[in-house]
């Protein structure tokens, strides 16, 4: 089975937020949170998360919530295993409103 190798994060347009949710049903655990702003190119990120000692091992999900505060709001975030193809997530508007603009079906990972 393919396990977590890494979590990157290219984009952040306003506010984004990374959670692992454990299969047993536990406490959520924060993998990151970021807040920059400006759009793409104002407030660059290139961010990797390596799969180190972060979580127990076993399953979770991976679930993303995309703030945005006015203007437009753009999230990239790349899932790498360490076998099978990378998991690419995407959202960019150019004016979505104000709140939680993006919750992308959540990604299974295995650490």
């Amino acid at each position: 089975m393919a396990t977590l190798k890494s979590i990157q994060v290219t984009e952040c347009d306003n506010e984004l937020i990374g959670l692992a949710v454990p299969s047993d049903g536990s406490s959520s655990v924060e993998l990151f949170r970021f807040k920059l702003g400006g759009g793409i190119g104002a407030a660059p990120i290139n961010y990797t998360l390596p799969n180190l000692n972060i979580l127990q091992p076993g399953d979770y999900t991976l679930i993303l919530i995309g703030i945005n505060w006015g203007g437009p709001a753009n999230f990239k975030v790349t899932v790498k295993h360490t076998a099978g193809p990378d998991t690419v997530l995407v959202y960019g508007k150019p004016s979505p409103g104000v709140g939680v603009v993006w919750t992308p079906a959540g990604v299974p990972i295995t650490v």
